[in-house]
């Protein structure tokens, strides 16, 4: 996790303080954890709404990753 939390700091726009926001509330979430719930014990609602959580996060950050992906290497067609 400080590999990605790490990761999430050199992002450009300072968007990667809010994933690392994101990420925490994800890590909370774990059974065994303050706060965290183990998944046997939540109504069928409580589950899909973590998923839905877990899965979001997920999506941002690989949309990050690609958006990033492709900056970079549009910046290296121009500087060609």
């Amino acid at each position: 996790m400080n590999t990605l939390r790490t990761l999430f700091s050199s992002l450009p726009g300072g968007t990667g303080d809010g994933m690392s926001r994101d990420m925490d509330d994800i890590s909370s979430m774990r059974a065994g954890q303050p706060g965290g719930m183990d998944p046997s014990q939540m109504s069928a609602q409580e589950l899909h709404a973590n998923i839905w959580k877990i899965l979001s996060f997920r999506d941002s950050v690989m949309k990050k990753i690609e958006v990033c992906r492709l900056a970079s290497s549009d910046a290296g067609l121009t500087s060609r």
